[in-house]
Formats: structure tokens, sequence, C-alpha cells
């Protein structure tokens, strides 16, 4: 497979709270790991937060000998435990959360968990489908019919979320499966991309079949030129021929 992964803090925010792990090769029991998280803005510690569940959540999977399914579910209660007792240590990290979107591909199924507004788009026959849900107060009225998509772009609660890791020792996340073949592109981003650029300029970007690199590149650039109001984060993902084997 082909990975391209960046990151950026934006135009505005004075630090990144957000944190990225890729890894092509094998991770435990899975044949590739990506994960995305982004410290939630305003917390306390919100970068230490994104940091330490990102290497908790690959700790956790590096022990687990469970179907793909469990291995997600289990690292992420596990890393959200252990993320909950940090906070719990200090009053400098109380309060402290971040959102978390998982990958990995095994033959010709990828498998996501995802906890929060974190996302993950498939590219597939020249569409752009997104994967994932995002638990948050925007999401919950638009299914409610009570707001559309576009009076959700300047929502006064467009930011707000109700699930994230750091908050609910109960927390599970959202699992998808789907089917994958040659040439399909999965993106997982934080919404410092999602809140700045447009799915259908996202789809059109991606269209072109560049190189990860210059892709990527050019996402980022889209989301700072239209503002780059939050940190950035994209991870690419290209799946090629060997990544199918039967």
């Amino acid at each position: 497979m082909k990975v391209f992964a960046l990151t950026d803090k934006g135009k505005v925010r004075s630090q990144n709270q957000d944190y990225f792990y890729v890894s092509s090769e094998p991770v435990g029991i899975l044949d590739n790991l990506f994960v995305v998280c982004d410290g939630i803005g305003g917390n306390k510690a919100g970068d230490y937060a994104s940091r330490f569940v990102t290497e908790k959540f690959v700790e956790e999977v590096k022990i687990r000998d469970e179907k793909i399914f469990a291995v997600f579910d289990d690292a992420v209660v596990g890393s959200n435990r252990r993320l909950m007792e940090e906070a719990a240590s200090s009053p400098a990290y109380e309060g402290m959360g971040t959102t978390l979107v998982s990958l990995t591909v095994k033959e010709r199924l990828a498998v996501i968990a995802n906890v929060g507004d974190s996302r993950a788009y498939v590219y597939c026959d020249s569409q752009l489908r997104q994967i994932t849900k995002d638990h948050s107060v925007i999401q919950e009225l638009m299914d409610l019919n009570i707001i559309t998509k576009d009076e959700a772009k300047n929502h006064p609660r467009r930011n707000a979320i109700t699930k994230a890791m750091g908050y609910d020792f109960e927390l599970l996340p959202d699992i998808f499966d789907f089917e994958v073949k040659k040439g399909d592109i999965i993106l997982l981003c934080t919404d410092g991309l999602t809140n700045m650029v447009e799915d259908d300029d996202i789809k059109d970007i991606i269209s072109k079949k560049a190189e990860m690199e210059v892709t990527g590149w050019e996402l980022m650039n889209k989301a700072l030129d239209n503002g780059g109001k939050d940190n950035i984060t994209i991870v690419l993902v290209e799946i090629e021929e060997g990544d199918m084997a039967c």
C-alpha cells in the first residue's frame, strides 16, 4: 500500500493538538495500523491527550490476539481507561480528552474504529464516501432534521462533540468494515480538514490520482487557504494489488 501522512497546526491555533501514527508493517496481529487523534480544544492538555491515547492504543493493539473487531474494541477500551487514570493523576491533566479514528486493512477488508468527530472516507469508483458518523451535537441535530447540512456549517455548537476518549469508562467505539480493491484510497482526518474543505473539493483533489504526497499537500493547502482555523491532520492510504491477497 501507498501511505502518506502530515499534520499542521493551522493558521489560528497556537499549538497542534492532533497526533497520528502510521505503520504499513504488522502491529500485533494486525497487518498494518493507522491512527489519528484530535485533542479536544479548550480542554487542558489536549495535545498530551492525543499523543497519549495514540501511543497507548498502539500498545493495546500489540498485546491482543483476538479477531480484528475485538482488537479494536478492546484497544479503545484499554487506552480510554488509561487516559482517564492519567487524567486523575494530576490537576494539570484534569478534563483532557481526544477523538480517535483508526484503520487496518486485511486482505480485501478495511476495518475502522471511531470515537468523536475525526473522520474516515473511502474514494472508490470515482466517488467519495464518508465511512464514519460524527459523534457530535450537529450530527444529532441533522439526524433529527432540525438543521440542514448547510445550516450546520455556521451553527454555534458545530464544535461540540458527544463522545470522546477520556470522558466515560463505559465508552465503546463505532466499528465499520467495508471491502476494498486496488486503487481505492482511504482518508483519515481531523475536523481541521473537513470544516475547511467541502467533501466535493476533497473528492476532486483525490480524484486526480496524483502521488500520495501531492494529494496530501493539496488537501492541506486547501484547508489552509480556506482559513486554517484548526489543527489539520491527513492520513492517506492507497490500496495496491499486493494488499489483497486471498
